[in-house]
């Protein structure tokens, strides 16, 4: 037969010393001794026996932080919000897809020879020796279609810079006098 807890109160402080001891976290520890005191009297409810309530309270006392333990090692560390808020966002598309749109149309608007040859080295990454031999011209001739290719797409681009933003068209600053 079950013996009920002659002091509760007690069971109960000795319960919260051991939490206390194992957490290093009197929130935490006051959690696992309520979870600890809901499974003993859930297990006395339906039936079960208990001859030594605090060698019994101590072992559910350890299961119960076991089991917290596990759950904090398969969810990863609690990070705050403020810390990873940063990574959480994601710069909108459009303006990346507005240069990309532009671009297909000032390769349209460029010579064929030209665009082939930017093609071949800017986006397909060939050496200009072999897209020399792709395209059975000197090495010359691609090397001069690439630089008249790219000052084409520079002013059908509206002369951007690499960052997206419009190059100044103002003289540059004289130097200071010495």
């Amino acid at each position: 037969m079950t013996e009920l807890i002659h002091d509760p109160a007690s069971q109960i402080r000795e319960l919260t010393r051991l939490a206390a001891f194992l957490t290093s976290n009197s929130a935490e520890a006051d959690d696992l001794v309520q979870e600890s005191m809901v499974r003993a009297l859930t297990y006395v409810k339906d039936g079960g026996t208990v001859r030594n309530w605090r060698a019994y309270l101590g072992r559910i006392l350890r299961n119960v932080r076991a089991d917290h333990l596990g759950r904090q090692a398969r969810r990863g560390p609690a990070v705050a919000l403020d810390d990873v808020e940063h990574q959480l966002s994601v710069p909108a598309p459009q303006h990346a897809e507005l240069l990309l749109h532009e671009l297909g149309e000032a390769l349209d608007r460029i010579p064929h020879s030209q665009k082939r040859v930017l093609c071949l080295i800017g986006v397909d990454g060939l050496s200009y020796q072999d897209a020399a031999e792709q395209l059975n011209i000197p090495i010359g001739t691609v090397m001069s279609r690439l630089h008249r290719g790219r000052s084409a797409l520079r002013r059908e681009m509206g002369e951007f810079s690499p960052g997206g933003e419009p190059r100044s068209t103002a003289e540059p600053a004289p130097a200071p006098a010495a």
